[in-house]
């Protein structure tokens, strides 16, 4: 019997935010990320994403029940988490919650920054610039960089000089050879989800994770643990992006102007490259996920 849901709430990242949603009526090949709002407008902005993806395309299945997003825009895990612990106390069994997982090196080992990325303007002068990787996010998330050679970044402006950069993009290196400890991510993920899992069968609560880009637990480092992939639907299956990715390589672009991804991208991506769906990857996404696990078990 399925069971009657009378609330859903999201949690996550840019992904589940609707980074990437596009104005079909500002829509012009001068304009492929065409926005109703200014950069000043950005919490306006925001709002409007959250309605036109995830709300919009969840409304087709369950159009009379709210919907509560609180993902962010450059979340981490453990913000999304800290939101989840706000607000757990008031969850029924008649709610429905879905929890996207961000990558796990956003997300400190220990919860702390290293000591470099605690200095302040002293006299006018800085170690770094505020803009610089080493000191702008959590460092094994700027792996990608690394692999890029800070491409994605766009380079010069997050540094003071050439010789910044090069530092920097050298540190980064050594310090993923010689000191990141990728077991620890691992290990600290793989408790993290077996508490919220625990915590909501014994509360019989409604949660489901799933992962938006690549994995928050991954099975090669999991020995142990027992996961129940009725709770956290994508482990050791394919996350929202590889979904879309795949789709579109094997059916085409959404039609011949729009592809599913953020600025019209079209596929394949390249390697190291993580593009935002648009609304219609987006919509794709959460067909998939109601036609394979949720039209199972919710109305």
């Amino acid at each position: 019997m399925k069971k009657k849901i009378e609330r859903i709430i999201l949690f996550g990242d840019s992904f589940v935010e609707g980074q990437g949603t596009y104005h079909p009526d500002l829509l012009t090949e001068l304009n492929p990320c065409a926005e109703p709002f200014t950069p000043e407008e950005h919490n306006q902005l925001r709002q409007w994403r959250k309605k036109n993806s995830w709300e919009k395309s969840l409304k087709k299945y369950f159009p009379t029940i709210p919907i509560v997003n609180y993902a962010t825009q450059g979340s981490g895990n453990y913000e999304q988490f800290q939101e989840l612990n706000n607000i757990i106390s008031t969850f029924k069994n008649t709610d429905l919650i879905l929890f996207g997982f961000t990558s796990k090196y956003r997300d400190s080992v220990i919860s702390m920054k290293m000591a470099f990325q605690h200095h302040h303007n002293v006299h006018g002068q800085r170690m770094l610039y505020p803009t610089n990787p080493l000191i702008k996010t959590p460092l094994a998330f700027e792996r990608i960089s690394v692999e890029d050679n800070f491409s994605i970044d766009g380079a010069t402006h997050q540094f003071f000089n050439d010789d910044e950069k090069e530092f920097t993009y050298n540190f980064l290196k050594k310090w993923l050879v010689y000191t990141f400890d990728e077991i620890g991510y691992e290990r600290i993920a793989q408790t993290n989800y077996m508490f919220y899992s625990d915590y909501a069968k014994m509360k019989g609560f409604n949660i489901h994770f799933f992962d938006l880009f690549e994995p928050y637990v991954t099975p090669k480092f999991n020995d142990k643990l027992d996961i129940d992939t009725d709770v956290y639907l994508t482990y050791n299956d394919e996350d929202l992006h590889t979904y879309v990715d795949r789709y579109e390589r094997e059916n085409g672009t959404y039609n011949d102007k729009v592809s599913y991804w953020e600025c019209s991208q079209t596929q394949p991506i390249a390697k190291g490259k993580i593009y935002h769906p648009n609304q219609h990857g987006y919509e794709l996404w959460i067909d998939y996920m109601y036609d394979r696990w949720l039209s199972k078990w919710y109305e």
